[in-house]
């Protein structure tokens, strides 16, 4: 009998294919670029920064004539949603990127309370222009303003009482003038026509219808001599009351200039508190305050203010500001005088939070 016998089966160990990396292909290397290509590649960086450079620039000077207009124009003149629209916030609700500060620890604001400086009732500001107060940003600014506001009120007074006499004596001359020529050119005109070869005809022709027809017939006679008298005085009138009104056209005239001088003063005036003093300490501000009151009073005869009354002067001076705003927001100085000045406030208002 076979011997059974039991086969093992040999433990079979997988034989393991050691991982190949494969070698990298080494790079082709690159030949240098040739002159054009590396000007052409300057070039486009070149256009690219400075297409990003205008963009900004352009950007922030919007944004500072904004500015420069907004410290220009006078308070009053804000709209109700210009004051609604600044820092308001839902009730219990903080402005994002503002953090509650630990208990104890009191907050210190950077920036200093604007002050309100309330115009009097029967101001101009507030009976034309329906302003009620005006803001300043520092106590030597609302010494500023309520010297301007006084100044204005009195120089306002004293203006329309000085109108009102003027107008009362200007009228008594005209009627002065008109009398006094009436008399000169009816005693030139009878001098003139007594003189005249005509004259001693006619009162021999008087005195003969008289004479032979009576009186009364010698009456309408002379009515038709008188007739060609009072032609030769109106003649002398109206010769006198030519040179009158070409007088007093001159002195309308000069009269106008110096109002207009004495509004464009009131206006420097005005603008030396409203314009920040980094501006008005530029050395072009005076040339760029006159050209702006030149152009201004160009527009004015062109009638692009209609909404503006003769004689409203409170409401020209209103306009001119926002005009004389846009007018130093174009010029390159002044952004950059802006933007110093900017750049300042912001190293104040960091070594101010850093000293809190």
């Amino acid at each position: 009998m076979a011997e059974d016998t039991a086969t093992a089966t040999p433990e079979v160990t997988p034989e393991v294919t050691p991982e190949v990396t494969p070698e990298p292909t080494p790079e082709k290397p690159k030949e240098p670029l040739t002159r054009s290509e590396v000007r052409a590649e300057m070039l486009r960086e070149n256009a690219e920064k400075r297409a990003a450079s205008e963009k900004a620039e352009k950007e922030e000077g919007e944004k500072e004539g904004e500015t420069l207009t907004a410290e220009v124009t006078p308070e009053g003149e804000k709209t109700a949603q210009e004051e609604e629209s600044k820092g308001t916030t839902a009730e219990g609700e903080k402005p994002e990127g503002e953090t509650e500060k630990p208990d104890g620890e009191s907050e210190q604001s950077v920036t200093p309370e604007p002050i309100r400086v309330e115009i009097p009732e029967d101001h101009p500001l507030r009976t034309d222009q329906g302003a009620s107060f005006l803001t300043a940003a520092s106590p030597q600014e609302e010494r500023q303003i309520r010297a301007l506001l006084n100044a204005t009120f009195t120089r306002r007074k004293d203006v329309d009482a000085k109108d009102a006499v003027i107008a009362e004596r200007d009228a008594l001359i005209a009627e002065y003038e008109q009398k006094d020529a009436r008399r000169e050119a009816h005693s030139t005109a009878t001098q003139k026509w007594q003189g005249t070869p005509e004259y001693k005809a006619s009162i021999e022709r008087y005195n003969e219808i008289k004479e032979t027809v009576g009186e009364e017939a010698a009456t309408q006679y002379w009515k038709g001599v008188e007739a060609g008298f009072t032609e030769l005085a109106q003649k002398e009138y109206d010769e006198r009351m030519k040179v009158i009104e070409t007088r007093n056209a001159e002195k309308q005239t000069h009269a106008a200039e110096a109002a207009g001088m004495a509004w464009a003063e009131e206006a420097y005036n005005r603008a030396s508190v409203r314009v920040p003093e980094y501006i008005r300490n530029l050395p072009n501000y005076n040339a760029w305050f006159n050209e702006a009151i030149h152009s201004f009073d160009s527009e004015l005869q062109l009638n692009h203010y209609p909404h503006l009354k003769d004689g409203d002067l409170e409401g020209a001076h209103q306009e001119f500001y926002r005009f004389l705003g846009a007018r130093l927001a174009r010029e390159q100085a002044v952004t950059k005088a802006l933007r110093a000045n900017t750049a300042a406030k912001d190293r104040e208002g960091k070594t101010a939070a850093t000293k809190a």
